[in-house]
């Protein structure tokens, strides 16, 4: 073993045993695994996948202009509906952390799920995809917890669920349409509809 030789099945190149990240039927060397956290059951159809995506989500990168951000801190999921993409990230950082971008196309499902735990009701997002690299996307909408049923901040969650699930679960728009950045309200005129600021670009 010491000493022992393996040849990256992503990049060819030969490497010492030690020093690549064994897959269930392959290795992948440091150069090309990068900051991507992988697991040993992973096989090389699947890393590929992942890397192809990170691939597809800087060119997106260069497009995406912010719509709508609903949820916390980098729990946050950033909308870009003129594009119909979106990410998980924090609204401040996102343009260094380089998160993957997901297309509207990709969904399966949008569920919310309130669970009663201990300290409160958690409202919890579960997005469904149907992509290579990532079946699921699980994150809270808020880390406060509503302690009672009903009241305002759980009515305000239930809200913002339904608003997430509603963008993210909605039918492409004409190319006319827009959505005004203060109060998210949906035109196709020059002035918003509702506070009256002009159509930005």
């Amino acid at each position: 073993m010491f000493g022992q030789k393996v040849n990256c099945d992503f990049c060819g190149k030969t490497v010492k045993l030690r020093k690549a990240f064994e897959l269930t039927d392959g290795y992948i060397c440091p150069e090309c695994m990068g900051s991507m956290k992988l697991s040993h059951d992973m096989n090389c159809a699947q890393v590929k996948a992942i890397r192809q995506q990170r691939r597809l989500s800087r060119e997106r990168e260069k497009e995406f202009v912010v719509t709508r951000e609903i949820g916390e801190g980098n729990k946050t999921c950033i909308i870009d509906e003129r594009h119909r993409l979106f990410m998980i990230d924090d609204p401040r950082k996102w343009r260094v952390s380089h998160p993957d971008i997901y297309s509207f196309k990709d969904i399966m499902n949008v569920q919310i799920d309130i669970k009663d735990e201990d300290d409160g009701y958690d409202f919890e997002v579960y997005i469904q995809l149907n992509h290579a690299a990532v079946d699921e996307i699980v994150f809270s909408l808020s880390s406060m917890k509503p302690k009672v049923r009903y009241d305002d901040l759980y009515l305000q969650l239930v809200k913002k669920g339904e608003i997430l699930s509603d963008v993210l679960m909605s039918e492409e728009i004409d190319d006319s349409v827009w959505i005004c950045p203060h109060c998210q309200t949906r035109n196709n005129n020059r002035f918003c509809s509702h506070c009256g600021r002009p159509k930005t670009l």
